[in-house]
């Protein structure tokens, strides 16, 4: 990716054939779950959109992409290269250990539309919830509710400013930084997020 003192674009190469490139600001992509997605380049990484709507636009750190051979990937620009994380160094877990807005360490399990949370991992006195508020990776906070195998997101709980988005990038209890997605299965899928 080459950036431009006053507008940030992508130069597209088609089948990888430098003499066609060409210049878009943002790209048009399938995630790792095939659905559609546009993204364009900030300075936090990414503005990205579900199908392209960029009235449902956030910023993220990270795309989830497919490949030409169909393998999943995350990429995060760093100065002019891309750093990669194959989503084959994700692992599947039965819930998530998080950093609540007050800092207290919380747990949650999806359960249908609701997760069921516990104190620091105690699930003997876990209770359902409508949803989580979390800490992600930049400190901001965020809630988030369950959405079949995706996630309804909102800053400070502000469901007015709510969007979809198929993952969350929140903080664990180790303060590392993490992405985990819903699967059909209700589970979820977790990939670390490593610093650079």
């Amino acid at each position: 990716m080459e950036r431009h003192a006053e507008r940030h674009d992508f130069h597209y190469r088609p089948n990888g054939d430098w003499s066609k490139a060409r210049s878009s600001e943002q790209i048009n992509y399938l995630s790792g779950g095939d659905k559609k997605w546009a993204a364009k380049p900030n300075a936090a990484g990414f503005i990205i959109a579900p199908d392209g709507e960029w009235s449902k636009g956030h910023s993220s750190a990270y795309i989830d992409y497919v490949s030409w051979d169909r393998a999943q990937f995350f990429a995060k620009p760093n100065g002019t290269t891309f750093m990669l994380v194959a989503a084959a160094d994700a692992f599947t877990d039965t819930h998530i250990n998080y950093i609540t807005w007050d800092g207290e360490k919380w747990s949650a399990k999806p359960n249908g539309t609701t997760f069921m949370i516990a104190r620091k991992g105690e699930f003997q006195k876990a209770y359902p919830d409508k949803y989580i508020n979390y800490i992600i990776w930049n400190g901001e906070k965020w809630s988030a509710k369950p959405n079949g195998t995706a996630f309804v997101i909102a800053p400070k709980g502000d469901w007015s400013k709510g969007q979809s988005s198929e993952f969350v990038d929140y903080v664990t209890w180790d303060r590392g930084q993490w992405r985990a997605k819903l699967q059909e299965n209700g589970t979820f899928l977790l990939a670390h997020h490593y610093k650079h």
